[in-house]
């Protein structure tokens, strides 16, 4: 349940964060 709440936490900072962070921090997540 946590790893389940941290997941959906970092998307909404990504879906949040700038076109070019966004990005960055998909290839950091694959």
């Amino acid at each position: 349940i946590e790893q389940e709440k941290e997941k959906t936490e970092e998307e909404l900072s990504i879906k949040n964060s700038p076109p070019i962070a966004r990005a960055g921090e998909d290839k950091k997540i694959e």
